[in-house]
C-alpha cells in the first residue's frame, strides 16, 4: 500500500444515502470499497459520497443504481453506474472511479500548466520566446 501524507480515509467517514431498498450489506460494502480507493489517492480526499438506489420496476434491465461524488483536494470527481444488483452495481462503480482517480492523477500537473500557459500567467518554456498567442 502506498503511504501518502494525508491521512486516509475509513469506511465510516464515507456517507451513503440510500434510496429504495437497500440491503445493509452494500452500504458497508459502498463505504469500504470507496474508502480504499481513497487510500491510493495522491491527493487528500476531504468528502465523499455514494448514492445508492433500487427501483422496484421489473419492466428495468438495471434497476439498481450507484453514485459517488469525492472531493479531492478541491476537485471534484464523479461516476455512476447502474446494474442488475446493488452489488454488481457498486463493483461497476468502483471500477469506474478508479479509472477517474488515476486520470485526475495523472493529467492534473499537466492540465494545469496547459491552462496557465494559454491565460499567458506561465513562464515560456526553456528557449525563451513570448506565449503563443491565441
Amino acid at each position: 500500500m502506498t503511504r501518502t501524507a494525508h491521512g486516509a480515509l475509513t469506511a465510516e467517514d464515507v456517507q451513503v444515502l440510500t434510496h429504495g431498498r437497500v440491503p445493509r450489506s452494500a452500504v458497508e460494502r459502498a463505504q469500504e470499497k470507496v474508502a480504499a480507493l481513497t487510500r491510493h489517492c495522491g491527493e487528500p480526499v476531504l468528502f465523499t459520497r455514494v448514492r445508492l438506489g433500487v427501483v422496484s420496476d421489473p419492466a428495468l434491465e438495471h434497476p439498481a443504481t450507484a453514485q459517488a461524488v469525492l472531493d479531492v483536494n478541491g476537485r471534484l470527481v464523479r461516476a455512476h453506474a447502474e446494474g442488475r444488483t446493488v452489488h454488481h452495481a457498486i463493483a461497476l462503480l468502483t471500477d469506474r472511479l478508479r479509472v477517474r482517480l488515476d486520470r485526475v492523477a495523472r493529467d492534473w500537473e499537466h492540465t494545469r500548466d496547459r491552462r496557465y500557459r494559454q491565460l499567458g500567467r506561465l513562464a515560456p518554456a526553456a528557449g525563451g520566446g513570448e506565449p503563443a498567442a491565441g
